[in-house]
């Protein structure tokens, strides 16, 4: 007979540790806070208890640990957590919007296409790049437009994220796109991403097959 899961002394030790990082997230050292954030996503779905409060972690007022928050919640929760993220894409900082994006990302829920799409323009270069390669992710007709018009960017930074997305988003209509840009982008970055990406529909194709 096998062992409940429940019984199982790995198991028992995660959720103790699960129990142990809660704790923490109460503790007046925001260092303590952080690194407590930290593991929790790192442990992954497991820490499903903790989600409550990492959404009031979103609202710290040190960006650090809505940073760590935002992360956290990317690795443990599911789709139903999008909208918590998405209050973070109006913070003022830039590697909080960033890691949120990211976050967003990983949980691969279609819904945030639109929102992203509404963002883009008045974010900075960078955002813009996380943003294209969150789009390869979440799909949807209008981020393969956007991503097919961004290739012409002025940015090297911008095309690259547009690359990188059309590589994550899968569909084959990019193929002769990604191979004119490899073949005559400017920027040997570009270029070079343009290359992997193309690899990467091609074997996406063959397993498709």
């Amino acid at each position: 007979m096998r062992k409940s899961e429940s019984n199982d002394p790995n198991s028992l030790e995660l959720t103790k540790q699960v129990q142990t990082k809660i704790q923490q997230l109460s503790d007046k050292d925001s260092e303590i806070r952080r690194l407590a954030i930290r593991h929790l996503g790192q442990l992954g779905p497991i820490a499903a208890p903790a989600l409550p409060n990492l959404r009031s972690a979103l609202s710290d007022s040190d960006f650090r640990i809505r940073l760590e928050a935002a992360i956290a919640i990317g690795f443990i929760g599911n789709q139903s957590e999008t909208q918590y993220l998405l209050t973070l894409l109006d913070d003022n900082v830039e590697a909080v919007r960033f890691q949120t994006i990211s976050a967003i990302a990983f949980l691969k829920d279609s819904k945030a296409t639109p929102i992203l799409i509404c963002q883009y323009e008045q974010e900075t270069i960078r955002i813009q790049d996380q943003i294209l390669r969150a789009l390869g992710h979440l799909g949807g007709p209008e981020a393969y437009s956007l991503l097919v018009r961004e290739l012409g960017a002025e940015n090297p930074i911008v095309r690259t994220g547009a690359v990188v997305g059309l590589s994550f988003f899968g569909d084959s209509r990019a193929t002769p796109l990604l191979k004119k840009v490899a073949e005559t982008d400017s920027d040997e970055i570009v270029a070079h991403e343009a290359r992997i990406a193309l690899l990467h529909l091609h074997d996406m194709n063959q397993q498709g097959k």
